[in-house]
């Protein structure tokens, strides 16, 4: 069976105001999915003037700071040189993936809610019981 890959690209509004800068620390690891890549140099960018020290990296995927399904290796690649990672889209399947594998704290900003919060550790605990 053949597959076509379509980049489905976000096209709203991000409101940079949301991410909460104040709760950030100061070496951060930028990561996305393809949804969001194209706002992924204007959120970097805000977070550079506003005196954060950000890393963005590729391993297999196109784009850097792409995560892709079960690939984390964009965030795996500079988690010696971060803090913390900051990931850009919804839902908790992948900051929970780069939390599993390079045990740092997540922060998250949808920029479709502008929602920004932090992945829940107990919910990271309560992953690692289930896997066992």
């Amino acid at each position: 069976m053949k597959a076509i890959f379509l980049h489905a690209k976000y096209t709203g509004n991000v409101n940079l105001n949301k991410i909460g800068l104040d709760k950030l620390p100061r070496k951060l690891g930028l990561v996305t999915t393809t949804q969001f890549l194209d706002s992924i140099k204007k959120i970097c960018d805000y977070l550079k003037s506003n005196g954060k020290e950000v890393f963005i990296e590729k391993a297999k995927q196109r784009n850097e700071g792409q995560l892709l399904g079960c690939d984390v290796g964009a965030a795996t690649k500079i988690q010696d040189k971060v803090d913390a990672f900051l990931y850009i889209g919804s839902g908790e399947f992948h900051p929970l993936g780069v939390a599993l594998q390079t045990n740092k704290e997540v922060f998250t900003f949808n920029p479709d809610t502008s929602i920004f919060s932090k992945l829940n550790e107990n919910e990271i605990e309560k992953y690692k019981r289930s896997k066992k």
